[in-house]
């Protein structure tokens, strides 16, 4: 449901993205539909003129803007790059023929990387009261000493 304040059309929100990783160039949909027929009139909904979007107080490496595309009611939004565990606000805002001015914010998050399992496990040599038990710590990864991870307790020798 949209909000018609003096000619400014507000979205409810914020809204979100799913996920990208920071590697990924993906595109993003917003559908503008209601919003233009809530800001219409007697002759029929309301129809984009102008388009921008952008993710505001950036620096090098943070997640960039990097195309935009508008078709009948659609914004596609194109994002690249970004810092893993960072969510960004990416800023949507124009004018539409009847003069109405929109804004929306849509949260996208950058996932944090993948690390796959596979690390080699020492053969050592076990007798029949030892035991191996794997516990997970959330600040231990032999891979990445940033991440959580699992790690095998050689107990009973």
């Amino acid at each position: 449901m949209s909000t018609s304040l003096r000619g400014v059309v507000v979205a409810p929100g914020p809204q979100w993205w799913p996920q990208k990783a920071a590697d990924e160039v993906l595109s993003y949909d917003y559908n503008m539909t209601d919003w233009l027929a809530a800001a219409g009139n007697s002759s029929g909904p309301d129809a984009l003129a102008s388009v921008s979007a952008t993710i505001p107080w950036t620096a090098s490496g943070d997640a960039q803007v990097t195309q935009l595309a508008v078709e009948n009611t659609i914004i596609t939004v194109q994002v690249t790059g970004g810092f893993p565990g960072k969510t960004y606000a990416v800023v949507i805002a124009g004018v539409t023929l009847f003069g109405n001015t929109f804004y929306a914010t849509v949260l996208l998050g950058i996932s944090e990387p993948f690390v796959e399992a596979g690390a080699p496990v020492p053969t050592l040599p076990v007798t029949a009261a030892a035991t191996l038990t794997w516990v997970y710590s959330p600040s231990f990864d032999l891979t990445n000493p940033q991440n959580g991870g699992y790690i095998a307790l050689l107990g009973g020798l």
